[in-house]
């Protein structure tokens, strides 16, 4: 038998005056939403806009990301991001032979989450994928900015079991057997030792830090970091 297409999510079902009240928004804000091409949902046959449930989950975290002061324009490259980042994964799956880079785009994809203040449903995922790196092998490949976005997004949500694992996630890191020299380890280690004395409220060791994570990036000209440190006061 088949399905009926209100147990369809993608089947084109909703008018916008029936998502304006859903959400509580103007029909004027998804008209918008539509014109930036954020959200685009399919038209009926005398041109209305017709959503989907699919759509309508979409449209709430474009509510969420514009309660939070976000344009439009940023939440469309936010979500497409996202998009892209899911078909990589698919694709990584797929081919098989590329593997070992998935958990390093679900942090990614997890830290667009976080970024939006879904740290909550984010700081697991991260956790799950650098896990993975440990268990693999990975920790000194993807696992050094896999590790990073961790423990960048744990200080940034602030709870004092947060500071603890960040501190672990930092030394797991620090103690990997590793060959000597691994610069990309050792830069990325001055940088969140530096985050971490600033949460504690250790202005000593996080000026000690910072500063030679500057020097450290100016030496090896890595330019990201280089822009990262600058904007650590």
């Amino acid at each position: 038998m088949a399905s009926s297409p209100l147990e369809d999510e993608h089947a084109p079902l909703y008018t916008v005056g029936q998502v304006a009240d859903m959400l509580a928004v103007k029909q004027a804000f998804l008209r918008r939403v539509d014109e930036l091409r954020v959200v685009s949902p399919q038209r009926s046959a005398g041109g209305q806009r017709r959503y989907t449930r699919y759509e309508i989950r979409v449209i709430q975290q474009v509510v969420s990301m514009a309660d939070e002061g976000i344009t439009l324009q940023a939440i469309r490259r936010i979500i497409d991001l996202e998009q892209q980042l899911a078909e990589v994964s698919e694709v990584f799956l797929r081919r098989g032979y590329m593997l070992a880079e998935v958990p390093l785009v679900e942090v990614y994809a997890a830290r667009e989450r976080a970024r939006r203040g879904d740290r909550d449903d984010a700081i697991p995922l991260m956790r799950a994928a650098v896990d993975h790196l440990f268990r693999e092998g990975q920790l000194l490949g993807w696992g050094i900015p896999a590790t990073g976005v961790l423990v960048e997004t744990l200080l940034d949500r602030g709870a004092d079991d947060d500071l603890a694992e960040a501190e672990a996630a930092i030394e797991r890191l620090a103690t990997a057997p590793a060959d000597d020299g691994l610069v990309m380890r050792d830069i990325w280690l001055l940088r969140l030792r530096a985050l971490l004395a600033r949460a504690h409220g250790d202005a000593p060791a996080y000026a000690h830090f910072r500063d030679r994570y500057r020097d450290m990036a100016k030496t090896l000209g890595f330019d990201g970091h280089i822009a990262w440190a600058e904007a650590m006061p």
